[in-house]
């Protein structure tokens, strides 16, 4: 028997992540999932657009079997603290085998490389980190630049085959930054559970505009608190445009 995990916020759960369930369901062979769901209040510290149970609702119809959920402390934190509480969850219950996760990326050898790198933290890195830090730019940005300059001048085991510049374009995704960190917490507890990635399908993390039926949980939030108020759009062309990117399943929930 195998089980597979998943880390996710579900806000709202829509066709892409119907694509990442049954891609990784395909990939590992899994029969059973479970996910490490954020509850009511999600990584950016925003309330979610619909509550916890209702998105529980629409995994489980999706096919999802198990839901637990992320406790607010680690479910409001930085990609960090959101990572480490969701993989220290995860591999808690020592069943799970595989832990798949969508990004912009699907090498895992180039992702697992930086992961190992980040894990390791050689003293060079801590001291470009520090000097870095003066800058005043967020930590996020501090420390893409820092591996990257890191790997400019010593280079960094496994990435042989891509440049800065590369390096610099793989960092600057959100999704990336959160399979880094899900595999560094990996190697951080010794885990056994092995990581997956699936390649994120269509629409962009940042996009804001529902464009096609794989958009973005962002546009597809701002769609709906768009047409809240006023009513600038026709309530039954509001459902149809949102109803195109959600499983049919999901769509009532909502």
């Amino acid at each position: 028997m195998k089980i597979l995990g998943i880390i996710t916020e579900y806000n709202p759960f829509h066709n892409g992540h119907l694509y990442h369930l049954f891609k990784a369901k395909e990939i590992t062979g899994a029969d059973y999932v479970v996910a490490v769901m954020s509850g009511n209040f999600l990584q950016r510290g925003e309330p979610a657009i619909i509550n916890k149970w209702i998105r529980t609702k629409m995994a489980l119809n999706a096919g999802v079997d198990l839901i637990i959920e992320l406790p607010f402390v680690f479910s409001t934190q930085d990609a960090n603290g959101f990572a480490f509480g969701a993989v220290k969850l995860l591999d808690s219950l020592q069943i799970i085998d595989y832990l798949c996760f969508g990004c912009e990326t699907d090498n895992l050898d180039t992702l697992y490389s930086i992961s190992n790198f980040l894990h390791v933290e050689p003293q060079e890195y801590k001291e470009l980190l520090v000097y870095n830090c003066k800058s005043g730019y967020e930590f996020p940005k501090v420390r893409s630049k820092t591996v990257c300059d890191y790997h400019r001048i010593f280079g960094i085991d496994g990435l042989e085959k891509i440049s800065t510049l590369e390096l610099s374009k793989l960092l600057k995704y959100p999704n990336n930054i959160l399979a880094l960190e899900y595999i560094k917490h990996l190697l951080n507890l010794k885990s056994k559970i092995k990581p997956i990635a699936i390649k994120r399908m269509g629409a962009s993390y940042h996009q804001k505009n529902i464009k096609g039926k794989i958009s973005s949980a962002t546009s597809i939030r701002n769609e709906i608190l768009n047409n809240l108020s006023s009513p600038k759009t026709d309530l039954f062309m509001l459902n149809d445009k949102i109803k195109s990117t959600i499983p049919q399943s999901g769509f009532p929930a909502l």
